[in-house]
């Protein structure tokens, strides 16, 4: 595949534990940025274009449970599996889905609004 070259700026704080994780990993620099772009891509591209999407969410939730089993309720359609976890005074869920990407970044956004929300679409083979 092509290569194509192009200059960024970023905060020196950045730079430098990009160039501490190159390192530990034995990567060159734009190796690690090109596979950090690529994993974001993958991550966000559920929002640009409508298809069926399965993932995984992993919420961490400080409280107010009912208002996650509430957001739950509403998405059964497309919630295959979830698990709930308590790790150091917090809730920790993970929540499986399949459905139409519409409906998933609906359940994201729902989640953003009260938790720090991770989602990591599987890939379709």
């Amino acid at each position: 595949m092509a290569k194509r070259r192009f200059g960024i700026s970023i905060n020196s704080d950045i730079a430098m534990a990009l160039d501490e994780i190159a390192k530990n990993f034995g990567l060159d620099r734009s190796r690690l940025v090109e596979e950090a772009i690529r994993s974001y891509i993958e991550e966000y591209k559920h929002f640009t274009k409508k298809h069926i999407c399965r993932g995984i969410f992993i919420v961490r939730n400080k409280g107010g449970e009912p208002k996650i089993d509430e957001v739950f309720e509403d998405y059964r359609d497309i919630i295959v599996s979830h698990s709930h976890h308590h790790i150091a005074g917090e809730c920790i869920l993970t929540v499986i889905v399949y459905g139409d990407s519409e409906r998933v970044t609906e359940l994201h956004k729902k989640l953003l609004c009260s938790c720090t929300t991770r989602y990591i679409p599987l890939p379709h083979d």
